[in-house]
C-alpha cells in the first residue's frame, strides 16, 4: 500500500528533511507524483511550477536560510516584470552571514547591510521594488532598467517620486546606472514594447514624443489614444504586437482608427513586431515622416551605445 501523503506536502515545495519530519520517508519521493526542483527539494506534480514556486524552492536550498531573501532578477519577476531571459535559472537570492549552497541553478549574493524585505508578491521574502531596481541595474541594460521601473510604477508597486527619493539617497552598487535609466522613466507608459520603441527613437537623437496621448477632433470628440505622438509635427507612432496581425477584428478596429487620425491630418507610422529585427529602418522611417512635416533637427545618430542596445 502506498504511504499516505501529508497534507503539508501537497501545495508547496519542501525539503527532504521536512518530509521526513512529517513521517514521509525519502524513498517515497521516488514515486512519479513528485518532481525534484533542486537537490533535496521536491514539489508535487500537480503544483504549477511558477516563478514563485521556483523561488520558494530555491530558498529551501540555503543552509541557515532564515536570512535569505529573493533579490535581483528573480525578485523583478516576482514583482510581475517580464523580460526575455529573466524568468528562470539562475534563481537569485541574497543572504547575510556565512552560508553554503552548491546548487548550480541558485546564485547567492552575500550582503553586509540590511535589505528592505516585503512579501507582497507572494509568501516568500523578496526585496522591495526600489531595491530590486538598483540590484538589477548592475547587469541589466538601460532599456531593461527603464522597462522595469515603468512596470513597477504602472503596477502600483511604487511611484516615480518614491523611485527618485530612493535613488537620490541610495549609495549601493548599481545606483549610478539606475539613476541614468530613471531619467527616461515616464508614468504613462503602458507596455515594455512601447518603452523599447520610444527609447529606440530618443536614444538615436530624435525629439522625445508624448506618451499615450488622447487625440480629439475639432469639436472635442475623442478619436484615439496613441502610443507616441510628435505633436509639433502631427506624427503618430504606434507599436503593433502580433495579436494585431492575427486578430481580424482588432485589425479592422485599428484600420478605422488610423483612417480617423489621417482624416485629421496626422501621419501614422505603424511599427509591427517583425520590424524590431531592423531597428535602424524604424528610426529612419520616423525621421523621414518628421522631415516631411517640417522637422529640421539633427539626423538620427546610431552610436556604439545605441547599437549595443538595439542592433
Amino acid at each position: 500500500m502506498a504511504r499516505a501523503i501529508p497534507e503539508q506536502l501537497l501545495r508547496r515545495p519542501f525539503a527532504v528533511t521536512q518530509a521526513e519530519a512529517l513521517g514521509y520517508p525519502r524513498a517515497a519521493l521516488r514515486r512519479a507524483c513528485w518532481v525534484r526542483l533542486f537537490r533535496g527539494v521536491y514539489v508535487h506534480a500537480d503544483v504549477e511550477r511558477t516563478p514563485l514556486v521556483w523561488a520558494a524552492a530555491a530558498l529551501l536550498t540555503v543552509s541557515g536560510r532564515a536570512g535569505a531573501v529573493v533579490t535581483h532578477r528573480t525578485a523583478a519577476v516576482l514583482w510581475g516584470f517580464t523580460a526575455r531571459g529573466w524568468a528562470g535559472a539562475p534563481w537569485e537570492l541574497s543572504v547575510r552571514g556565512p552560508t553554503q549552497n552548491d546548487q548550480a541553478d541558485v546564485r547567492l549574493h552575500r550582503r553586509i547591510g540590511d535589505l528592505d524585505v516585503e512579501h507582497r508578491p507572494g509568501p516568500v521574502p523578496v526585496s522591495g521594488p526600489e531595491r530590486t531596481v538598483v540590484d538589477c541595474a548592475l547587469r541589466a541594460s538601460l532599456v531593461e532598467c527603464v522597462q522595469l521601473m515603468e512596470h513597477l510604477v504602472r503596477a502600483g508597486h511604487t511611484t516615480r517620486d518614491r523611485l527618485f527619493w530612493y535613488l537620490d539617497r541610495c549609495h549601493l552598487h548599481g545606483v549610478v546606472a539606475a539613476r541614468e535609466a530613471f531619467e527616461y522613466v515616464r508614468e504613462r507608459s503602458e507596455s515594455p514594447r512601447e518603452t523599447w520603441l520610444r527609447l529606440l527613437l530618443v536614444l538615436a537623437g530624435l525629439p522625445e514624443p508624448d506618451v499615450n496621448v488622447e487625440v480629439r477632433g475639432p469639436d472635442g470628440t475623442f478619436v484615439a489614444r496613441v502610443d507616441l505622438l510628435f505633436s509639433a509635427w502631427k506624427v503618430v507612432v504606434e507599436y503593433d504586437g502580433r495579436h494585431h496581425e492575427t486578430d481580424a477584428q482588432q485589425w479592422a478596429r485599428d484600420r478605422r482608427r488610423r483612417e480617423a487620425l489621417e482624416a485629421l491630418g496626422y501621419r501614422v507610422i505603424v511599427v509591427a513586431a517583425v520590424d524590431a529585427r531592423l531597428p535602424r529602418d524604424v528610426v529612419r522611417r520616423v525621421h523621414r515622416a518628421l522631415v516631411d512635416r517640417g522637422y529640421d533637427g539633427p539626423r538620427p545618430w546610431f552610436s556604439a551605445s545605441w547599437t549595443a542596445l538595439f542592433a
